[in-house]
């Protein structure tokens, strides 16, 4: 039986996901409980309506990058977990919409179309509530 301290393997690094570290956009404010999505540099911003963001999860902390650079500093983002967005009153999410990808509408806001191309997924519908959107 070989060990893992014979020489021959390797000791490959790990992290738990579920809290990620992710550097901001330069002048973005990101507040505690609200979408971040990653624009097209690949710096965290509040989520938004707009095209080719992608979706990382919800802010455990409020940061401001107010007045610096690119990755000057970094949030903090809860990953991998279900979490209860806001549903839009004019594109609302539906029970059709189980299992599939919904739309970031603003920060806090999901919907159920892209608008014609002008909005970017957020994660998977997993429960429509009269209190909103369950989103994984």
């Amino acid at each position: 039986m070989s060990s893992i301290l014979s020489g021959s393997d390797r000791q490959t690094p790990r992290r738990d996901l579920g809290l990620i570290s992710v550097k901001l956009k330069a002048n973005a404010i990101i507040r505690a409980g609200f979408i971040v999505v990653a624009g097209s540099t690949g710096f965290a911003e509040e989520g938004k309506t707009a095209t080719g963001l992608t979706y990382l999860g919800i802010a455990d902390q409020t940061i401001d990058n107010t007045g610096g650079a690119d990755g000057d500093v970094s949030v903090l983002v809860r990953t991998h977990a279900a979490f209860l967005l806001d549903n839009s009153s004019a594109d609302a999410v539906d029970q059709t919409l189980i299992g599939k990808k919904c739309y970031i509408h603003d920060a806090s806001t999901v919907c159920k179309t892209s608008a014609t191309n002008t909005k970017s997924e957020c994660g998977v519908v997993l429960e429509v509530t009269t209190e909103g959107v369950w989103v994984a």
